[in-house]
């Protein structure tokens, strides 16, 4: 009995060791799996953590030691403690329990765990072991993925998905309603229906674009089952799986309204444009720096040269620049119009400075109209105005000539005036701005051409017949204007213009040709005073030719009556003699009748100063 009592406790004690050997390797076992597990395990009792494996403490972010020995719920979201207090009391009751709950980490970002709980006996008291997942990511993209399936369903974009033949798998709700038909109508078949005819084949290739790999934009008219046009643009890109494209996926966007304002906003731009570029007007658009932004082309026309890009001080003089500056204040910062004049080289201008606001920023649009030949114009009727006061006072015809010369020379328009009148088949040059006076000329083909025309207006540089003039100017890029003298419809000579600034215009012309007549008729009644002074000395004379001559007649007439009367035996005789000196005496009574008419007319020339 010894023996079995000593072989009996030599078992137990084997089997005793066996089984903590067991229990051992059993622990080591759970230890091992616990520390390397990718969840996170615990054990809870008594209120407290008696245990969290290495993957909890990853999870909420605090080391072992920060955990084990702590209350639970302190790392529990507050708002989601009476969540997990319902769901441990369920846990009494025995089975298993699963939940979401929120923790607040370490680093106190928060933090969505799921968590599979069981209630156990640990070492003869009740306990809850339980696992603990990170669901943070999935519950984030879960809420992204919500949320956009609510955006694609509720989009005012237009989704769809097709596959590889381009047959719709999903399409939106606005994507059916814009066209008109329901989402059953649509899955299934093709776009051919909702596409405009002749834009197939244009969506057709960015199909294949699309199933090749790429993505794409384009725009096409869809066509919805009322038969509405609209103008979409198209966003496509693929759908690959394993590597190959299986479909696509894509945007549709109603941009009708875009395109119709795009296509006003173009013809606004083209009308702008068009009256910017064709404007008689010049145009440009200074920046607040006062660099010009953009001009049109009669700017680059009237000045010679393109000044975009150009500062005001690279423009005009520094003066001038400093003006156009403080104008150019004046017009932004009161924000008003302003009326100006200027002048650039020999051209004047008037312009209107205007404020504009181009892409957020403060500009002035100039509006200037070239009124050098306004200016030119004004100045040539003052000088005009002088030569007819000129024309008035002076009695000299070479003074006359000499003075209008002058005149209009003076004029910054004109190079050079002459003036000639004609001898038979020659001109001589009368008066001139800078020329010897007394030459005669030939007759040139520019003054003939303008006494049968009555004007004659040219380019002597390019003038073939000009060639060997030689009235013709030596500097190039003048215009000759030749007026003919006439009076009584006959010319008597020509003036000769020769002018820096272009062809005159209409105006200009009529204001010289007036001039020419003046001139022409002023010559004529200088010439005809001249004559009138002779003839009033000729008549003198005759006057007092016709009293000596009646003087001389008269004495020797009355001798000769006288002695016929005394001599009476000649009667027949002297009777004749008497009759032929009576005769005589009525001729001499003419003779006093003319003279005393002479004299009237001589009074009257007189009184009058012809």
């Amino acid at each position: 009995p010894l023996n079995d009592r000593i072989i009996g406790i030599v078992r137990d004690v084997s089997e005793r060791r066996k089984l903590e050997e067991e229990l051992r390797e059993s622990e080591e076992m759970f230890r091992t799996i616990a520390e390397n597990s990718l969840v996170g395990i615990y054990l809870l009792q008594d209120g407290i953590v008696k245990y969290a494996n290495p993957k909890l403490s990853e999870i909420v972010g605090l080391d072992l030691e920060e955990i084990v020995g702590r209350d639970p719920y302190d790392f529990i979201h507050p708002e989601d403690v009476e969540h997990v207090r319902e769901n441990v009391k369920l846990l009494k009751n025995g089975g298993f329990s699963s939940y979401k709950f929120r923790i607040v980490s370490g680093d106190g970002s928060i933090k969505t765990v799921e968590t599979l709980a069981s209630f156990i006996l640990y070492k003869g008291k009740p306990a809850i072991v339980g696992t603990i997942l990170d669901r943070t990511e999935e519950e984030m993209n879960k809420k992204k993925l919500g949320e956009y399936e609510r955006f694609y369903k509720n989009a005012q974009d237009m989704f769809f998905i097709v596959d590889g033949r381009g047959r719709f798998v999903d399409v939106n709700l606005r994507f059916a309603e814009m066209l008109g038909y329901s989402k059953d109508e649509l899955i299934g078949r093709t776009a051919r229906r909702l596409v405009a005819p002749e834009e197939l084949d244009h969506v057709r290739e960015n199909f294949r674009k699309a199933m090749r790999g790429e993505k794409v934009v384009y725009e096409a008219r869809a066509v919805a089952r009322d038969g509405r046009e609209y103008m979409m643009e198209v966003t496509l890109w693929p759908i690959v799986k394993d590597g190959k494209v299986v479909g696509a996926e894509g945007i549709l966007r109603d941009i009708t309204k875009r395109k119709e304002l795009e296509m006003k906003l173009k013809e606004n731009e083209e009308k702008y444009r068009k009256i910017f570029e064709g404007s008689p007007n010049m145009i440009s658009i200074v920046d607040e720096d006062g660099k010009i932004v953009e001009v049109n082309q009669k700017v680059i026309e009237s000045i010679g040269f393109d000044p975009t890009g150009l500062s005001v001080f690279e423009i005009f003089p520094e003066k001038i620049a400093r003006g156009r500056m403080l104008m150019l204040k004046t017009v932004l910062e009161q924000n008003r119009s302003i009326v100006f004049d200027g002048r650039i080289k020999d051209r004047f201008y008037t312009a209107t400075a205007v404020p504009l606001e181009l892409l957020g920023r403060k500009h002035c649009l100039v509006i200037a109209t070239d009124v050098t030949r306004i200016v030119s114009y004004s100045k040539l009727l003052g000088t005009v105005n002088k030569i007819s006061r000129i024309i008035m006072h002076e009695r000299n015809i070479t003074n006359l000539l000499q003075r209008a010369c002058e005149e209009l020379a003076s004029l910054e328009d004109h190079y050079h005036v002459w003036i000639g009148l004609f001898e038979g088949d020659y001109v001589r040059i009368v008066a001139s701005s800078n020329q010897r006076t007394g030459r005669v000329l030939e007759i040139a083909d520019c003054i003939t051409n303008a006494v049968f025309n009555g004007l004659d207006v040219r380019d002597p540089s390019i003038h073939r017949k000009c060639r060997s003039c030689k009235f013709r100017p030596r500097k190039p890029g003048l215009i000759c204007v030749t007026l003919p003298l006439v009076t009584d419809e006959r010319a008597i000579g020509v003036i000769k213009l020769i002018s820096e600034v272009g062809k005159p215009m209409e105006e200009e012309l009529e204001v010289l040709e007036t001039l020419a007549n003046d001139l022409a008729f002023a010559i004529k009644s200088l010439e005809l005073e001249e004559e009138r002074i002779t003839a009033a000395r000729q008549i003198e004379r005759n006057i007092e030719q016709f009293a000596y001559l009646t003087d001389r007649i008269r004495n020797p007439l009355a001798a000769i009556v006288g002695y016929a009367e005394m001599n009476e035996k000649f009667d027949d005789i002297f009777e004749k003699i008497i009759q032929q000196a009576r005769r005589i005496d009525m001729i001499l009574e003419e003779i006093d009748e003319v003279w005393r008419e002479s004299e009237n007319t001589k009074r009257v020339l007189t009184k009058f100063n012809l």
